[in-house]
C-alpha cells in the first residue's frame, strides 16, 4: 500500500497542498483541534452527530498535571492553574476510589467566576469491586461528571454514560478518562461533546 502510494505523484500534490493551505482537513469556521491549552469556546456549529469516544490521555511523566480537554460542539484544553484544587481518596467502605479538581469556586456565579473560558470542575468514581447490575453479571460502575465554563460566561455540564474508557495509575494519585457526552446547561440546548482528562493529586486520602 505505501509502495503504491509514494507511486502517485497526484497523491504527493495533493497532500502538500492542503499541507500549504492548511484548509483540507477542516471547515472554514471551525478552529483546528491544538494539544496546546486554549480556551473553552462554543463552535459555530453544534447540529453535528455524537462523535467517536477519543483515546486515552498520554500523560508525561513530569510534571504530572491536570487539565481537561473538550471537543465536538465545545473546544478547549485547560490545565488546572496553581490556585486550583484536586482530591484523590480510597474509600475503603464503599470500595471505590474518588478523584476531585476544581479551578475555582465558579459554581457560586450564574455566569462563570473571574476567568470564563479557563473554568472547570472534575469529579470521578471508580468501582474497585463489580456491582450488581439488572439483567447483566456484575460490573464495576465508573462515573466522570463535570462542568466547564466557555468563553462567553455559560456553564456547560456533562457526565459519562456507557461510553467510558478511564484507568487508575500511580497507586491511585492519578486517574484518566475519555468519553463521549452531552453538553447542557441553563439556557444550552444539549449538544454532543467529547472529554479528555487527567486529575492529579500529591497524595491519597484513606477513609
Amino acid at each position: 500500500m505505501q509502495a503504491s502510494l509514494w507511486s502517485r505523484p497526484g497523491v504527493l500534490i495533493t497532500l502538500g497542498v492542503c499541507a500549504v493551505l492548511a484548509a483540507c482537513a477542516s471547515p472554514p469556521d471551525r478552529p483546528v483541534p491544538t494539544p496546546e491549552p486554549s480556551p473553552f469556546v462554543a463552535l459555530p456549529d453544534r447540529t453535528g452527530g455524537q462523535p467517536s469516544r477519543p483515546a486515552l490521555p498520554e500523560v508525561s511523566a513530569a510534571p504530572p498535571r491536570t487539565w481537561l480537554e473538550v471537543d465536538g460542539s465545545w473546544r478547549g484544553r485547560v490545565i488546572l492553574p496553581d490556585a486550583g484544587t484536586s482530591a484523590c481518596s480510597h474509600q475503603q467502605v464503599s470500595v471505590q476510589r474518588w478523584f476531585e479538581a476544581t479551578t475555582s469556586n465558579f459554581a457560586e456565579f450564574d455566569a462563570g467566576g473571574g476567568d470564563p473560558g479557563r473554568e472547570f470542575t472534575l469529579a470521578a468514581t471508580v468501582d474497585l469491586e463489580p456491582r450488581p447490575s439488572a439483567g447483566t453479571d456484575p460490573q464495576p460502575r465508573h462515573a466522570v461528571v463535570g462542568t466547564f465554563v466557555d468563553s462567553s460566561g455559560a456553564q456547560v455540564q456533562f457526565h459519562s454514560t456507557y461510553d467510558l474508557d478511564l484507568e487508575v495509575r500511580d497507586e491511585g494519585r492519578q486517574v484518566v478518562f475519555a468519553l463521549t457526552a452531552t453538553g447542557s446547561g441553563v439556557d444550552i440546548d444539549p449538544a454532543p461533546l467529547t472529554v479528555r482528562g487527567v486529575i492529579t493529586c500529591a497524595a491519597v486520602t484513606e477513609s
